[in-house]
């Protein structure tokens, strides 16, 4: 029989190990109070204790105080703090969260480090175990007789995959991480095209420009500039790097993955 108090919402269980504590404030409050009647003192614990994990995991930067996450003291958004609290519940391994939040984090614009994640769940766009996030882009084939040399200093031949909107600013062949100066990317919201590198969900990407040949990229969080209003399915970043590209045109496959990414 578990030994507790109650004052209000507030239940306090007493434990050879220690006290433990929580209130209406915890997400998983009902489950709690539920585990306290039944006398289940192990998923009572378990549940209060996921905090442990993710301060080892994240060398204390993101800590879990009544059901609520916090990087460096600032609370997490719901959406992402939930997300990972339903996965360890689950018992699957939130260690590609914990690293999305270190890298999101790491971000200077307020705005996009809250509404990034919310996009990413919205589209299906997944988080890679390093923390970051992976998206899509269409893009051409150049075809041009004689090489030039793209914004980032790499060369564009016959047949590098190159942007869409201009044929030639940036070579997009698998391997190349393309790249443009942070303040060159809009960042205003209620602009849906405008400049800077776009990734977006592979709907867009299918229905941008034909879409016969379609990359996989991978994005740093801290890259993300920009959230549209809108819900074209496109963010605008400023750094990406490029880890596959395939033809949706069957009568030519093709397919490319940098082994790296493997």
């Amino acid at each position: 029989m578990l030994t507790y108090t109650r004052s209000g919402s507030r239940f306090t269980v007493y434990d050879n190990d220690g006290v433990l504590s929580f209130d209406n404030s915890h997400p998983k409050y009902e489950k709690l109070v539920e585990f306290v009647r039944s006398n289940d003192l192990e998923s009572l614990k378990a549940v209060l204790n996921f905090g442990t994990a993710i301060k080892e995991w994240s060398s204390g930067s993101v800590t879990l105080k009544q059901g609520v996450l916090y990087y460096n003291d600032r609370p997490v958004s719901d959406n992402l703090c939930g997300r990972i609290l339903n996965m360890l519940e689950d018992g699957f391994d939130s260690t590609p969260m914990v690293n999305f939040i270190e890298n999101l984090y790491q971000n200077p614009s307020y705005r996009s480090v809250e509404q990034l994640y919310l996009f990413l769940s919205n589209k299906d766009l997944p988080i890679t175990p390093d923390g970051h996030f992976l998206g899509h882009k269409s893009v051409t084939k150049f075809c041009c007789p004689n090489p030039i040399t793209d914004k980032n200093g790499r060369v564009i031949s016959t047949g590098d995959y190159v942007d869409i909107y201009t044929g030639c600013s940036y070579r997009n062949n698998v391997g190349d991480v393309v790249t443009m100066d942070r303040n060159a990317v809009s960042d205003d919201p209620s602009i849906g095209h405008h400049f800077g590198l776009h990734v977006g969900s592979l709907n867009y990407a299918k229905n941008y420009g034909g879409g016969v040949n379609l990359l996989t990229v991978k994005v740093n969080p801290a890259d993300a500039v920009c959230v549209p209003y809108d819900d074209y399915g496109k963010i605008r970043v400023c750094k990406y790097k490029v880890v596959s590209v395939k033809s949706t045109d069957f009568s030519k496959p093709v397919m490319e993955t940098d082994d790296e990414e493997n």
